[in-house]
């Protein structure tokens, strides 16, 4: 009886076990990466909360800003505005005690 030494092919269920061994070691690592993602998740989300609170408080303020009293009461307490014949009397303060 004569034998050959050439190597005996693997069976296809080895091979098929370490493909799904594979599969199963990468979806074990992303599996355990998703925490990492959920606190990037919840980070982005007080950004955003954050930001929408600002965006809010901007929007109020320019409100605010257009309106004609807050033009009229900027324009005479900054910058000295006064109507035709109106008299802006400006406190004197004195140092000699």
């Amino acid at each position: 009886m004569i034998t050959s030494s050439s190597p005996k092919p693997l069976p296809l269920f080895r091979i098929l076990a370490v493909i799904l061994l594979c599969i199963a070691a990468g979806l074990i690592l992303a599996i355990l990466q998703v925490p990492d993602l959920s606190g990037e998740v919840e980070q982005a989300r007080m950004e955003l909360l954050s930001a929408q609170q600002e965006n809010a408080r901007l929007l109020r303020e320019l409100e605010v800003t257009q309106s004609a009293s807050f033009i009229e009461t900027s324009a005479r307490e900054r910058y000295g505005y006064a109507y035709p014949g109106e008299i802006i009397y400006e406190p004197v303060i004195r140092t000699d005690g």
